[in-house]
């Protein structure tokens, strides 16, 4: 009984890790100088990059088989998040092939289209 409450505890673990991804925000537009790592799981939760910092690149990486073939996208945001007025987005697909996305940009999150 104890084995098949690991095997099982193990494979919720693998099924939690598979619906997340981490995104890297940057201080400069060729996606160098990391500013902060996030590991999203969630859509429709913004995230501000800590201290209010203005990232200009941004690149997704470690993206769990869980999240394709959802439509959920990378959304990055020109304000913090609440922001309000002249507030920019733009929708970057996940992916773990090489990417860096040009933006420049306060908070971040998962978007489901």
């Amino acid at each position: 009984m104890k084995l098949q409450l690991t095997t099982l505890s193990l494979s919720l673990i693998a099924l939690v890790a598979a619906d997340t991804a981490t995104i890297h925000v940057y201080s400069d537009s060729n996606c160098q100088n990391l500013i902060e790592s996030a590991n999203l799981g969630n859509t429709e939760v913004c995230h501000t990059v800590t201290g209010g910092q203005t990232y200009h690149s941004a690149k997704t990486l470690n993206v769990g088989q869980g999240l394709f073939g959802r439509n959920i996208n990378l959304q990055l945001i020109s304000s913090q998040c609440g922001g309000t007025g002249d507030v920019k987005f733009e929708d970057v697909p996940l992916t773990n092939n090489a990417n860096c996305h040009v933006f420049t940009g306060k908070a971040f999150g998962l978007k489901q289209l």
